[in-house]
């Protein structure tokens, strides 16, 4: 009988009747071995992979039920110079682009098509850009070409416009909406920081016979800052309704407020004839979760 060789069994029996000793497997075999003995099974994929293969109107169906209405915010840059400009300046804005547009070709298309059919252009977030300072406390000047496309749904989002107001610039936004969308903006919330001071109730009430008068939804945010928190960056903008203790409401009630109120509820603002909503605003920030304002 012939010695085993290294690449057959080792349980083979020597000419005595002994037992052999190990012999050993060459180096070189090793990683071959343990991968064949010792490999996992391939993981189970939990991303539900039968997907694809669903009707084409089935998977349609379920891109169309995973939208729903957001709260997006505008504001005029914060060394802009529009003022001496001929052109208007671009608006800006830190919110994010809705999710499904990158999860693949076909949601995308649909999402396009069923509800974000108006694609705002804006200047890039200066916070993907290096920030609003040179580091020295001197303001970037940014270039005006740098945008991106913001995407809305005229009929569900709400947009929320920060600090100035103006007439001719707010009505140029309703004008480019409308040229994208025939349904044009249905929901806008402006902030009481953007009006003249001591003029906030009989500028709304001017106002909600002309521009706020196609309106679904107005409503009147608590908010003075002209522009959103700096680490604001791709995140959520929410509206939160006062509460009857909030001492700045129960100050604004008593003030400003009082010029916007039809007895003891809030005037009557667009074509559905509903009270104007006055609520807060509240940021979530990349370093601090939510920041209230």
């Amino acid at each position: 009988m012939t010695p085993t060789t290294a690449m057959k069994t080792t349980t083979t029996m020597t000419m005595d009747g002994s037992a052999p000793s190990p012999t050993p497997v060459p180096a070189a075999t090793v990683p071959a071995l343990l991968t064949s003995a010792t490999a996992p099974a391939p993981a189970v994929s939990s991303s539900f992979p039968q997907f694809a293969h669903l009707p084409t109107e089935l998977r349609l169906y379920i891109w169309r039920a995973s939208l729903g209405p957001r709260t997006v915010e505008l504001h005029s840059g914060r060394y802009s110079s529009h003022y001496a400009r001929l052109t208007p300046a671009p608006w800006h804005s830190s919110s994010g682009n809705p999710e499904l547009l990158s999860v693949c070709a076909e949601a995308r298309a649909e999402a396009l098509r069923a509800a974000y059919t108006v694609a705002l252009p804006v200047a890039a977030p200066a916070s993907l850009r290096g920030g609003y300072s040179d580091g020295g406390g001197k303001p970037l000047r940014l270039p005006d070409d740098e945008r991106r496309l913001l995407y809305i749904d005229p009929a569900h989002d709400t947009v929320v416009i920060l600090g100035e107001l103006e007439y001719w610039r707010i009505k140029t936004l309703h004008a480019a909406i409308e040229a994208q969308d025939p349904r044009s903006l249905r929901r806008l919330a402006l902030t009481t920081g953007g009006f003249a001071r001591g003029l906030v109730g009989p500028e709304v009430r001017v106002w909600a016979r002309t521009l706020l008068s196609q309106l679904e939804q107005f409503t009147l945010l608590l908010h003075d800052a002209r522009w959103p928190p700096e680490s604001l960056c791709s995140s959520k903008v929410v509206i939160m309704d006062c509460a009857s203790e909030d001492n700045v409401y129960a100050e604004f009630v008593k003030s400003q407020g009082r010029h916007l109120r039809d007895g003891s509820a809030w005037m009557i603002v667009g074509e559905r004839a509903r009270p104007m909503r006055v609520g807060r605003v509240e940021f979530a920030t990349r370093d601090a979760g939510r920041g209230r304002s």
